[in-house]
């Protein structure tokens, strides 16, 4: 009998190739806010963008003075006692100014940048509206075809950009973000086939967009922000929310969920209907936690079940138990058994 060589596998050999680090980068930290580049430097693509994070100066914000302002005070007060202040009325007016500065410009460029990247993926689905016709053209299926191609845990994400390349001149309005373009879309059944469903949204909500004029973008988004979120109350039948509470409601950074429609459209339904409505929603939108699910019949129903469920495993564990069973009082047992005896009369009756 010939005997098979087998090859005895070897490890996978280390990468032992030396990463050059970019020109003034070192993998010792810098500075206390960087981390020690040895946990990333074989990484380049997370290199590359940790370094674009930690060698920013103020570029991104397009003030590299504010930034170093800012920077100052950080290093020299983090660690100030109030007991050494000597005049806090003098830095307070200071620091009010700074931040108000700093706080305006960052709001500013977080707009322009992420505008800008809804500019991107907008183009990027107006692409694939090109390339998933060319599939279809060659008789393939859209959604094999894109596993196969690139990453399936895109496809939702390239859904929606397709969904926004869809509406026409919606790229005139990029600097409202992709999100909120989505919503605003979701809410126009036939928005493929007017001109400029967007812009005809907005207007009918009161939201003053004229891309020509010089226009606050923070209060566009809080005006479109409140359009969206009043349209959803509106189409599920909840006209008793005042526009004025939706305002609050966005303002404290909250916006109406499915949930949120759910609960309420039950809660319409029973006594005191209107008054409950407006108390839930006005726990909606206090800062905090949001107020506990409703508990609508199938809810409830659910409750019964998983209960139910958990306790019959119980009473299978304590079947095989003996020595477990004689540690519970019979009368236990008398009421397990007469809340059976009830619950059944009342199934039978109804």
């Amino acid at each position: 009998m010939s005997k098979v060589a087998i090859k005895k596998k070897m490890p996978p050999k280390k990468n032992t190739k030396k990463v050059k680090l970019p020109k003034n980068v070192t993998e010792k930290p810098r500075n206390e806010e960087e981390m020690h580049l040895k946990l990333i430097k074989n990484k380049p693509s997370l290199l590359k963008s940790y370094l674009e994070v930690s060698d920013d100066e103020g570029e991104l914000l397009k003030s590299k003075r504010i930034v170093k302002r800012v920077t100052d005070y950080c290093n020299n007060y983090k660690d100030i006692k109030e007991k050494e202040i000597n005049d806090p009325e003098k830095l307070l007016t200071e620091l009010k100014h700074l931040v108000t500065v700093y706080t305006r410009q960052i709001n500013f460029r977080e707009s322009t940048l992420s505008g800008t990247i809804c500019k991107y993926r907008i183009r990027q689905g107006m692409l694939f509206l090109i390339i998933k016709k060319v599939v279809k053209a060659a008789k393939l299926k859209w959604e094999d075809w894109f596993e196969q191609n690139f990453n399936g845990r895109e496809f939702r994400s390239v859904q929606d950009d397709m969904k926004l390349a869809k509406a026409k001149d919606i790229i005139k309005y990029a600097v409202l973000g992709k999100f909120r373009l989505l919503e605003i879309l979701r809410q126009i059944e036939d928005y493929e086939k007017q001109e400029d469903p967007v812009g005809a949204y907005l207007e009918a909500n009161g939201v003053d967009f004229k891309p020509k004029e010089q226009t606050d973008v923070v209060d566009v988004k809080e005006k479109a922000d409140i359009a969206i979120n009043y349209q959803k109350l509106i189409k599920a039948g909840l006209t008793v929310i005042p526009k004025e509470k939706v305002k609050v409601l966005v303002l404290n950074g909250k916006e109406v969920e499915s949930r949120h429609i759910r609960d309420m459209q039950f809660l319409k339904n029973r006594r005191g209907g209107r008054q409950n409505v407006v108390k839930y929603f006005d726990e909606v939108s206090a800062g905090g936690n949001n107020p506990p699910p409703v508990l609508t019949d199938e809810r409830k129903a659910l409750i019964f079940k998983n209960t139910a469920d958990r306790f019959l495993k119980v009473l299978e564990n304590a079947i095989e138990d003996v020595h477990y069973l004689g540690q519970i009082d019979q009368e236990y047992y008398n009421q397990i058994k007469q809340k059976i005896i009830d619950l059944e009369r009342f199934v039978v009756a109804n």
